[in-house]
């Protein structure tokens, strides 16, 4: 596994948890040939405060392949067992770096971006001989409209990275007494990559002060 991490350790990505790695020049026929090697399936649950959106929990299943290789390298046993030193190294090593390009994660408000620039309480546990990232990003936006729409987004735009996102149940928490809630999935056209053949999905919010 890692040599073929090592293969990918391009200037595209530190791609995510595990693999994610940045480093060396790749020339433009090579990017056209890349694809995605690391597969995640996501799990979330959105938070809400007095004020609004206080930020996105969200969880990062692994395939088989990228698991085994975070196992191992990590020294997590089966029951998810891990150093605090061992996490140290993980997060340095395989998660730190994505704040350049966002942690995949983002909110839009209309055509406005709204990227996330830092994650907090990040750990990794195993089930099922998986690893899971668990790690919480806020974003602490206000809502004072009597409606507001907001948009979503979890995906590797350099496309090393699947991701699966939506998930099927979307989770919700925190101050929910204070906003009514809907959501619908919706594909954003315009923010087509990989050569506009990959749509990602939103999850649209609709918003109300109660």
């Amino acid at each position: 596994m890692l040599s073929i991490i090592n293969c990918y350790y391009t200037r595209w990505c530190l791609i995510v948890s595990g693999l994610l790695f940045l480093g060396m020049q790749v020339s433009p026929a090579g990017q056209a040939l890349a694809h995605p090697h690391v597969f995640l399936e996501t799990e979330i649950e959105i938070e809400f405060n007095e004020q609004g959106l206080k930020g996105i929990w969200q969880e990062w299943m692994f395939d088989e392949y990228q698991s085994s290789w975070i196992i191992n390298q990590y020294n997590i046993d089966q029951e998810g067992e891990i150093s605090s030193q061992e996490l140290d190294r993980l997060y340095r090593e395989t998660f730190e770096n994505l704040k350049h390009y966002n942690f995949f994660t983002m909110v839009m408000v209309g055509d406005e971006k709204i990227p996330a620039t830092k994650i907090e309480d990040f750990s990794v546990k195993v089930q099922d001989g998986l690893a899971i990232y668990s790690f919480f990003v806020p974003f602490d936006m206000e809502i004072n409209q009597e409606k507001q729409e907001l948009f979503i987004l979890v995906y590797d735009e350099s496309y090393f990275c699947h991701v699966f996102f939506p998930p099927d149940d979307i989770g919700f928490k925190g101050d929910l007494s204070s906003w009514a809630i809907d959501y619908s999935i919706q594909k954003k056209s315009s923010l087509r990559f990989y050569f506009g053949m990959v749509t990602p999905e939103a999850i649209k919010l609709s918003i109300t002060p109660l």
